[in-house]
């Protein structure tokens, strides 16, 4: 995919107050954001790969990562829909040259559930995966509801959420194409390096792993919303390219230390380097440092206020 691309005629983030040029930032662009932060996350933390390897049973490690970065990048699928980017009109008439917007019909709109029912509904979902057997179907669907309902939610199949005949002929299209473009794409860059595609069903996702998988999306999503780490940019790196340049920017600026999501070990130096300067270990708290440095059970019983909490 390059920037001539359909993909790339869709915003993903947009602000006429943003300081600086563009006011607006690709969708591909804003979806290797998020991709970038969930690797990054995965890289950094031993306790992630342990819950997620519990919550899903994939071949190994490098399928099931390829699979969570996969769908990650697909968050934000509802943006490819005109009733999305009709929302900054002025930036979409200026990307999306020669639309008529007078024929997209205003309709409330949530890029989250509408967009999936779009998708889930449509038919769409079989025609990216090349087969309707409802099994790939709805395990592509499940994994799809996690990370597309936002802020932790969790899409639910719903004919009612489908919108139909919310703009001509040539502009649904033009969705169509953009949202089938952007799922190969993805495939390309997450699921085919370790031999996966999309002919190949993901691990099933059970309700506890949708859980895990939305919280996971959307606190990434968090973190590659911010400008400070992802300011806007014109399209002008393909998606490889782009990817690359994320993860050295989230390296760069040791962007999940700052946001206190890792840290280093350190090694401990007693309770007084727990408390603020000005304090000093009292009560209980004087008596941590004198136990045994052994696994064991200690039972505090002390008065309320009595320092019980940091001993």
């Amino acid at each position: 995919m390059d920037i001539s691309s359909v993909c790339f005629r869709y915003w993903g983030k947009a602000d006429p107050d943003y300081p600086g040029e563009p006011k607006w930032h690709p969708f591909v662009y804003h979806s290797l954001d998020v991709a970038a932060v969930a690797s990054a996350f995965w890289a950094c933390s031993p306790s992630l790969r342990r819950a997620f390897r519990t919550a899903f049973k994939a071949k190994s490690d490098a399928a099931l990562k390829a699979w969570i970065l996969f769908f990650v990048s697909l968050h934000d699928i509802g943006k490819l829909h005109a009733l999305f980017q009709i929302k900054a009109s002025e930036t979409l008439k200026s990307i999306w040259q020669g639309i008529e917007l007078g024929n997209i019909r205003p309709w409330a709109y949530d890029h989250g559930c509408n967009g999936f029912a779009q998708v889930d509904e449509d038919e769409e979902i079989a025609d990216w995966i090349g087969t309707d057997q409802r099994k790939w179907v709805i395990a592509f669907g499940d994994w799809l509801a996690a990370v597309a309902g936002h802020h932790g939610s969790i899409c639910q199949p719903d004919p009612a959420k489908r919108i139909r005949g919310y703009a001509a002929e040539d502009v649904r299209q033009h969705d169509a194409v953009a949202r089938r473009e952007w799922v190969e794409e993805a495939a390309l860059l997450f699921l085919a390096p370790v031999g996966l595609s999309l002919c190949d069903a993901p691990p099933k996702c059970s309700v506890a792993a949708r859980s895990l998988l939305a919280g996971f999306c959307s606190l990434c999503d968090w973190i590659g919303s911010n400008t400070e780490l992802f300011g806007y940019q014109v399209p002008s790196k393909t998606p490889a390219e782009y990817l690359r340049s994320a993860e050295d920017q989230l390296a760069c600026m040791n962007a999940l230390e700052r946001f206190g999501l890792t840290a280093s070990v350190h090694s401990y130096r007693g309770v007084a380097a727990l408390l603020k300067g000005d304090e000093h270990p009292r009560g209980v708290q004087t008596l941590v440092d004198g136990l045994p440095k052994v696994g064991d059970l200690t039972i505090v019983e002390a008065p309320t206020g009595s320092g019980k909490t940091e001993a």
